[in-house]
């Protein structure tokens, strides 16, 4: 657009231009006539020419005039366009801005989250009085919140054992065998072993090499068990009282030259 307007003031001073030239030339014409005709014509012609004269230079006064308008009004709209995408481009990198710092806000504080009893608390207290939950909506809450706050320890502790894998490996049972009560106090002898469960079954062997194995009680045996805890005094440590096993931790077993399974440490067995 500036380029059109520098061509068209340009074609406009050089018309000014050669019609002043063209006025000059008719200014010189000499007549054959007389003196006096010759000076009125003289007269009448240099009056035209300053007339011409004036005219052109209010023209070329005009046409400079409205360039600079134009020109200002060019580069006012020019400035106005450039503010206007900047502003979009400032306003576009904030949001982007604020956006970013959300996320990385949000992030740290769900990775990092602990509530102490004062905050759950505090908690409490502004629920309750923002909402006017009932007790029950309450403990709900707190339930979700600690099961929230054991769900990122436990995440934390899975990470540390990713990262530092421990080399325990806990043995391959290679053959499951089943046993009777141990009888004799002093020899802690299982007295039959056999690799199909029968009635008299007490005890699960579960092998995991030649000469070791880990026992348990049978799970069918359990209601023998708890009818007569004679069946487990040589091979177990009781602890408890009542008339359910809870649980039985496990004991070891050896193999003896003699190929029979030798107690050498009791089980633990938990009456509830």
């Amino acid at each position: 657009m500036k380029k059109i307007l520098v061509v068209i003031i340009g074609l406009l001073i050089a018309m000014n231009i050669v019609t002043m030239a063209s006025c000059g030339r008719k200014s010189k014409i000499v007549n054959d006539g007389n003196n006096v005709e010759l000076s009125k014509s003289f007269k009448q012609d240099k009056k035209n020419s300053t007339i011409i004269w004036f005219a052109l230079l209010t023209s070329l006064l005009v046409n400079a005039g409205f360039t600079v308008i134009c020109v200002s009004r060019m580069n006012e709209r020019s400035r106005n366009r450039y503010d206007k995408l900047r502003g979009k481009i400032d306003r576009l990198e904030n949001n982007n801005h604020l956006n970013n710092y959300q996320n990385v806000k949000t992030v740290n504080t769900v990775s990092s989250y602990k509530l102490s009893d004062d905050d759950i608390n505090l908690i409490v207290e502004k629920v309750r009085n923002t909402f006017k939950l009932s007790d029950n909506d309450i403990n709900l809450i707190v339930d979700r919140a600690l099961e929230c706050i054991d769900l990122s320890k436990k995440e934390q502790v899975d990470a540390k054992e990713n990262k530092n894998p421990t080399n325990t490996s806990v043995p391959k049972v290679i053959k499951t065998l089943y046993a009777s009560a141990v009888k004799e106090k002093d020899n802690m002898c299982f007295v039959d072993v056999y690799e199909q469960p029968k009635e008299k079954t007490i005890y699960i062997l579960s092998v995991t090499d030649e000469n070791n194995a880990k026992f348990v009680l049978f799970e069918n045996a359990k209601d023998i068990v708890v009818g007569c805890e004679d069946y487990i005094n040589n091979a177990c440590n009781k602890s408890g009282n009542g008339s359910n096993i809870e649980s039985c931790e496990p004991g070891v077993a050896e193999r003896t030259s003699d190929g029979i399974w030798k107690v050498v440490k009791k089980a633990n067995v938990k009456f509830v």
